[in-house]
């Protein structure tokens, strides 16, 4: 299924810029959360949860997923969804794409809260911290299965 859409999107050049379905996205983050609930919720009903936040949280107490990785994982959640809902009450619809104009891209990280310092226009940070939890994001996602037990650790 991840395959799928990483075609579809990488189609568009989009692979990089989609905040949902992009790599490091949130959507790889919800693969993550649904597939540990699969495999702890058929002990544990409560990690049969909605939330993706609250599941984190359940996962990790379980053992499911250590706390280090709960952790970025939730990070990268809350930012990625802040980034997500900006742009689309900057646009008023439904997008995920970052902007490719420079200055829609800055008026972006203005909304989010960055502000230029010496030698770090707002940009450049917003871009910064989008790449890490991005990269972030798509590592654990390729640990979980390639190496499920590593998520735990």
């Amino acid at each position: 299924l991840k395959d799928k859409i990483d075609e579809k999107i990488a189609e568009g050049a989009q692979t990089k810029r989609h905040v949902k379905l992009g790599y490091g996205g949130i959507r790889e983050i919800e693969f993550i959360v649904q597939t540990l609930q699969l495999e702890l919720g058929r002990k544990k009903v409560e990690a049969r949860e909605r939330n993706t936040l609250r599941t984190l949280r359940k996962l990790a107490r379980n053992g499911a997923l250590s706390p280090e990785a709960r952790r970025r994982l939730s990070a990268a959640y809350l930012f990625l969804r802040d980034v997500e809902n900006k742009l689309q009450m900057a646009h008023d619809l439904q997008t995920h794409l970052l902007p490719t104009e420079p200055a829609e891209f800055r008026r972006l990280a203005l909304r989010l809260g960055y502000r230029d310092g010496v030698g770090s226009p707002a940009p450049d940070q917003l871009t910064r911290d989008y790449r890490f939890h991005t990269e972030t994001v798509h590592a654990l996602f390729q640990e979980l299965f390639e190496t499920p037990e590593g998520l735990r650790k």
